[in-house]
């Protein structure tokens, strides 16, 4: 049986948001949902676990942007009450010292993508450090061509850089609120305007990130034992 589609990344404005969201997901074949949600509209009082809403488990995550001695300085707040970490790098430096570090999951690539962000260097750590790299597929969906044929440019450039076989690739919506929302496979055949292939991102609304959503809630339980410690390192 075909696993269910996570979507990996939804801003919510409001509680009325996650309600449509959670109404939506059955019928489009989605079980678990990752939130942005900046202006904590939703009380996650089970946390580390899920909340889990009409069968639907809904996780929180938070993409850090800007330069990288701000984004150190709130590491280790947003580490502890998120269950993914992601950077959104301005270029190939910043992108390498996020997937250095412990507390970050990997990175964030949206319309504000150039391509410069990997590299051959950048592509090896994150295949190395099992980090993953979330393509937001939002700007298909909603920019104007004119902008539209730069940003999947830029798509292009980072997706040839990595091997579908061996690198963590996630696909979301990306979306802000629910009206948006896409089944995994219709947003497995989107990466096929930027060179990915439906067979190529078989795990990527999957696999890939119910991983990290399972490893991460349990090192975030006040009883974990295990390895792999969130610590800080230098830039």
């Amino acid at each position: 049986m075909p696993q269910k589609t996570v979507e990996f990344n939804l801003t919510i404005s409001s509680s009325y948001d996650l309600q449509e969201a959670i109404k939506f997901a059955p019928i489009l074949d989605i079980s678990t949902i990752v939130i942005q949600d900046p202006h904590e509209h939703v009380l996650f009082d089970t946390f580390p676990e899920p909340l889990v809403i009409d069968g639907i488990s809904i996780y929180r995550k938070t993409i850090l942007r800007g330069e990288t001695g701000r984004i150190q300085s709130l590491l280790r707040k947003v580490r502890y009450t998120n269950h993914v970490v992601l950077v959104e790098p301005e270029d190939a430096k910043q992108a390498t010292w996020a997937i250095l570090q412990p507390m970050i999951d990997g990175l964030f690539i949206s319309r504000n993508a150039t391509g410069k962000e990997t590299g051959l260097n950048v592509s090896a750590l994150l295949r190395k450090h099992e980090k993953a790299i979330e393509i937001d597929l939002s700007p298909i969906l909603t920019e104007r061509e004119d902008k539209l044929s730069r940003i999947l440019r830029a798509y292009r450039r980072v997706t040839q850089q990595l091997n579908p076989k061996t690198h963590r690739i996630i696909l979301s919506s990306g979306e802000e609120g629910p009206w948006l929302l896409r089944r995994g496979k219709a947003l497995r055949g989107l990466s096929k305007t930027f060179g990915l292939s439906i067979e190529q991102t078989a795990y990527a609304t999957t696999r890939y990130p119910r991983e990290i959503l399972e490893a991460n809630t349990e090192k975030l339980s006040p009883n974990y034992q295990g390895g792999g410690i969130w610590v800080i390192t230098g830039e």
